[in-house]
């Protein structure tokens, strides 16, 4: 198997459509938007992102030659000095191989190439441990937490820039 990582072209944007869908309809404890909306929707946000190319808001994606198995999206909020990690899913088949830290990897080395951009963030559930583990891992700190419609907890994460060239020197 060979595995690419990458952005998403304007021509994959029904692969992410799919992806996405699938994560919705498996995981739906795990994000916030719902399956049976979305799907209703002509296009996702995203999809449109995508399809226009914008430079601030973008999906990562792993590929399997050229199957999308994976995907991270990011965006950068208008007069922000900070981005945002979203919509992390890595398909059951492929997960444990180290692919959901190679789309992380990719989307802060685009990240943090946009001078603008001082801080990533992102948000998880509480009990998905072995995505904050893995977020851990990668340098992302610590960041409160947040309670969702009264009932759901997030965990509230962010990486620096310094902090992420300092754990990318320690580790290399």
């Amino acid at each position: 198997m060979s595995f690419n990582y990458r952005i998403v072209k304007p021509n994959e944007s029904s692969k992410y459509r799919d992806i996405r869908l699938e994560s919705l309809r498996l995981y739906s404890d795990r994000f916030f938007s719902i399956f049976e909306e979305q799907q209703l929707k002509p296009k996702l946000s995203f999809e449109l992102f995508i399809e226009k190319e914008l430079p601030r808001k973008f999906v990562f994606g792993c590929f399997d030659e050229d199957k999308l198995i994976g995907i991270c999206g990011f965006y950068i909020p208008e007069n922000s000095r900070f981005g945002e990690i979203i919509q992390m899913y890595v398909k059951k088949k492929y997960q444990g191989k180290g692919h959901g830290q190679g789309l992380l990897d990719g989307v802060i080395e685009i990240a943090f190439g946009i001078d603008t951009v001082d801080e990533i963030q992102l948000g998880v559930i509480t009990d998905a441990s072995s995505v904050i583990q893995l977020y851990n891992k990668t340098g992302f700190i610590n960041n409160g937490v947040d309670k969702i419609n009264g009932t759901i907890e997030e965990q509230k994460m962010v990486l620096t820039r310094k902090q992420y060239f300092t754990y990318k020197h320690l580790n290399n």
